[in-house]
C-alpha cells in the first residue's frame, strides 16, 4: 500500500524545473496535452486499491499477480519518464537554459519498487 502512495504522491510533486518555472505530471505544454501524471495516478490507486484488498481478504493469488503486473508498468514508465527527463535537462544545459529534475519521477520510481516488492512478497508467501 505504501508503494501506491508514493505513486500517486509523485505525481503531483516536481518533475523538472525549466526557466524557474516547475512542472508536474499534471502540468500541460504549449498544446493541451497533460504528462503522464494521470497515468501514474491511477496505477497508483490501483496499486493501492490491490493492497487494501490483500489485506482484507488475505491469500488472493490473483490479486497478488495483478499487482507485480501493474507496478511493473508503473516502474517502466517511471523510467522512460526520467530518461525523458534527463534528456530534455541535458540538451537545456547545452543551450545555456536553467532546468534542473524534481523528486516527482524518483518517487514514483522508488513507490513501484516498494509496491512490486511487496506484492512479490505476498506471492510467494501465498505460494509457500
Amino acid at each position: 500500500m505504501g508503494g501506491g502512495a508514493l505513486v500517486i504522491l509523485g505525481s503531483f510533486l516536481t518533475w523538472f524545473s525549466i526557466l524557474g518555472t516547475s512542472h508536474t505530471g499534471f502540468s500541460t505544454d504549449d498544446s493541451g496535452a497533460s504528462k503522464d501524471g494521470p497515468v501514474f495516478l491511477f496505477l497508483g490507486l490501483v496499486v493501492l486499491a490491490f493492497g487494501i484488498v490483500q489485506l482484507a481478504a488475505r491469500k488472493v493469488l490473483a490479486v497478488g499477480i495483478l499487482a507485480i503486473i501493474v507496478s511493473a508498468f508503473a516502474l517502466l514508465a517511471a523510467l522512460a519518464d526520467i530518461g525523458d527527463v534527463s534528456d530534455a535537462v541535458d540538451l537545456a544545459g547545452a543551450l545555456g537554459v536553467d532546468a534542473s529534475s524534481g523528486p516527482g519521477l524518483w518517487i514514483i520510481l522508488i513507490g513501484s519498487l516498494i509496491a512490486m516488492a511487496g506484492a512479490i512478497a505476498t506471492v510467494a508467501k501465498r505460494r509457500a
